[in-house]
């Protein structure tokens, strides 16, 4: 039963097939399922850094995180995903892909392929900081950071294991809300 979750999880995610589970688009209560961006900026040095937050108001099991940083032709290089000193650090899978063509990129986090249970904590979390590297520009430029598509099928999810008592486990495909009303990069003409 373990590997079968384990199997369908990472076929959802890894390979970016088409979901065979629902989305769950409303988020009910107080509390919403959020992805929040929140940039960082160092001038002096022409970097950026974005955190991303996942704020889920239940134990998550996996997520996939597509971000768009650019046209294709912005000023800016997104330098590497980095999950250490986050919520996601022991996670089995943390798969961080950059297109630094389309200027895209792909968090995607899969917390237990082996059945021990790991799941992100309900809470705001930190599970990754994206580094970018700012380029000369001619003229000021404001690049925000959106959700995308990101190559072949990954959109914005993440993924709850459902157990109800005398039923199989399985999978529930959650889109959570996009907040990047922090997720601006400053570029200022050189």
């Amino acid at each position: 039963m373990k590997k079968l979750f384990a199997l369908t999880i990472i076929t959802i995610f890894l390979l970016g097939g088409v979901s065979f589970v629902s989305a769950e688009k409303e988020n009910t209560g107080t509390k919403m399922d959020t992805c929040r961006i929140e940039i960082k900026m160092d001038e002096k040095n022409n970097k950026a850094v974005a955190e991303v937050y996942i704020v889920n108001t239940k134990a998550t099991t996996a997520f996939t995180v597509p971000l768009r940083f650019g046209n294709g032709k912005s000023p800016i290089i997104c330098d590497s995903i980095s999950y250490k000193g986050t919520a996601v650090e022991n996670f089995a899978v943390r798969a961080g892909n950059i297109d630094s063509t389309q200027q895209t990129l792909l968090v995607g986090l899969i917390a237990d392929i082996s059945g021990s249970g790991l799941t992100l904590k309900e809470g705001s979390n930190l599970v990754a900081r994206i580094y970018f590297t700012l380029t000369n520009t001619k003229q000021t430029t404001e690049i925000v950071l959106d959700t995308c598509t990101y190559k072949p099928q990954n959109d914005l999810k993440m993924v709850y294991r459902v157990m109800k008592k005398g039923e199989k486990p399985r999978i529930k495909d959650v889109v959570p809300i996009f907040d990047n009303r922090n997720a601006r990069i400053k570029i200022k003409a050189s």
